[in-house]
């Protein structure tokens, strides 16, 4: 995975995805449980935020990014440049449990899950994902974050 270094665009783009988290946050596993926010920047320069959303059916639980990218497509945006997602974890008895502490001492960046990179690229495969990597914070475009979809391109 190519990586490179995060703008100061994107490092606010971060702190944006923490704002949106910090005063939902709802600790626990149980329905309405609030932990991960997440935040879009698109080609125009608009920022669209979401939450995750946990449901009693784990299946209807819905991921920040799905949620933010809803927003967008919403507003009528189709080209996505970075995505983040975030950790909110405040009460975490040992902060190395959060995972991260680059930015902010009570959230981590945190990887995109599989379903979440492969919606990202099917709206926008040059939208670049942040990413935690062993140098730190990087991004990465979501094409090269999930692999060759043989089903779509006719390949095997």
């Amino acid at each position: 995975m190519n990586t490179v270094s995060l703008t100061d665009a994107d490092v606010d783009l971060v702190e944006r995805a923490v704002e949106t988290i910090r005063p939902v946050y709802v600790p626990g596993s149980d329905p309405g449980a609030r932990a991960v926010g997440a935040a879009l920047r698109t080609e125009s320069g608009a920022v669209y935020t979401g939450v995750n959303l946990t449901a009693a059916t784990p299946r209807a639980s819905v991921c920040a990014e799905p949620v933010a990218i809803g927003a967008a497509v919403t507003d009528g945006e189709t080209a996505f440049d970075t995505i983040v997602a975030v950790l909110f974890r405040p009460d975490a008895e040992d902060q190395s449990e959060v995972g991260g502490g680059e930015l902010f001492p009570d959230a981590a960046v945190i990887s995109a899950c599989g379903v979440c990179r492969e919606l990202i690229r099917d709206y926008d495969p040059s939208t670049c994902v942040v990413v935690r990597t062993d140098d730190g914070l990087g991004k990465a475009p979501a094409d090269e974050l999930v692999p060759a979809l043989a089903w779509r391109t006719g390949g095997t």
